[in-house]
């Protein structure tokens, strides 16, 4: 009989957003107390590149764009056999990508539209995920499979080609206008004017263009912006070939798990060829424009997670390790509006999760000195988020947006 659900699924979910509720401080907090320091390699990789590189901490959010696309066959096949038409179910995907961008307005000050644009951002994560979701939904609708790899494939060499060629009108004056300091002087001092530096990238341009209110990068580029959702959706694209192929039943489990290890070692494989192998025409890894290289590379690393846990966990069938990350990965649009809707970034309000860990861990954490202190108040923080989701998980909560 046919598998209606991946368990797999919810605890890579669960596992990837874990570096969102604390995981990299733990590991960081760790590293300190064994006097290895934050230079090490691991809790470097727990930070974002400022710019041109690629750490672990950057797949996080890729992982979870390709995820969404393996389990989008699997909703779209139990939809169908209930009787849904392909009318109501594209209906279904835009109230979902809607649903999606508006939290994403929340999360980034829309409720604080008393302190006017400079508060107020127009990109964010959750919108970016239902449109590049939203369109990988509806190209798996009305597309076949070589449809939706030609789609792909046009996107990503036109996202590598167009803007090598065309880099943004206004670099050289974004490059020497001032104030150029801090962060953004750095980078630009680094890195110049050239077409995937941050005065020279093309999206950056059109979210000068066209996006109101605040950008990412001091009113320069958007991460989340405009042109560069365009790559996004080959993650959910990529996703939905690794879940139609899971449903095969002609193969084995095993044999899907080493399959999709090769194909993860060649998609990571010509994505690093496109960053360092190419002469003039490379293009690096970069998060913050969504490079193509960056996606190749980033597909490989998410599709070799899935394949790992997909063999655990619905292959092998050892799943009790996998509780507390489902616990997670079930209420991952919950974990990241709880830990953004009141946090980072805004004017006033306060994140009630962390304020909650401080009350109950924060007094032990100052007796037990710097680095212990620095574990404990991290664990807690940890702690904290786990039993609220739990909560949730035991009242059969689950906001799945």
């Amino acid at each position: 009989m046919e598998q209606k659900r991946l368990m797999s699924l919810d605890a890579l979910r669960g596992f990837d957003m874990l570096f969102i509720i604390g995981l990299p401080a733990v590991i960081c907090a760790v590293s300190n107390l064994l006097g290895w320091g934050t230079d090490w390699w691991l809790p470097v990789q727990m930070k974002h590149v400022p710019w041109h590189g690629w750490h672990l901490m950057d797949g996080v959010f890729p992982v979870f764009l390709f995820v969404s696309g393996v389990s989008w066959p699997f909703s779209y096949a139990s939809r169908m056999e209930r009787g849904a038409s392909r009318g109501g179910i594209c209906l279904g995907v835009l109230r979902r990508a809607t649903t999606l961008f508006a939290l994403g307005l929340l999360c980034e000050g829309l409720t604080y539209v008393d302190l006017g644009w400079q508060a107020f951002r127009f990109g964010s994560v959750l919108g970016r995920i239902g449109i590049a979701w939203g369109c990988a939904a509806l190209l798996y609708v009305f597309c076949a499979p070589r449809v939706r790899l030609a789609v792909a494939a046009l996107i990503l060499s036109g996202y590598w080609i167009v803007p090598g060629l065309f880099p943004a009108p206004d670099a050289a004056a974004i490059a020497s206008a001032p104030p150029a300091t801090g962060e953004i002087g750095r980078l630009i001092e680094e890195y110049g004017s050239g077409p995937w530096s941050l005065p020279g990238a093309l999206t950056g341009w059109f979210d000068r263009m066209l996006l109101p209110g605040r950008l990412r990068f001091a009113g320069i580029l958007d991460t989340q912006g405009t042109l560069s959702t365009l790559p996004a959706v080959c993650l959910p694209l990529f996703g939905g070939f690794a879940g139609e192929f899971v449903r095969r039943t002609d193969i084995s489990g095993g044999a899907k798990a080493a399959r999709m290890i090769s194909v993860a070692g060649g998609l990571a494989l010509l994505g690093w060829a496109m960053a360092h192998w190419c002469g003039s025409w490379s293009v690096p890894f970069n998060r913050s424009i969504w490079t193509s290289s960056h996606i190749l590379w980033s597909g490989g690393y998410a599709l070799a997670l899935f394949a790992v846990f997909y063999w655990l966990v619905d292959v092998k069938m050892w799943r009790r390790w996998t509780f507390f990350f489902r616990v997670i990965g079930m209420n991952a649009i919950a974990v990241w509006m709880a830990t953004r809707l009141y946090g980072v970034g805004h004017h006033h309000g306060f994140n009630p999760l962390r304020g909650a860990a401080d009350w109950l861990f924060g007094g032990l954490a100052a007796v037990c000195g710097p680095q212990w202190g620095a574990l404990v108040s991290a664990l807690g923080y940890v702690a904290v988020c786990w039993g609220a989701l739990y909560f949730l998980y035991r009242k059969n909560i689950f906001f799945r947006a």
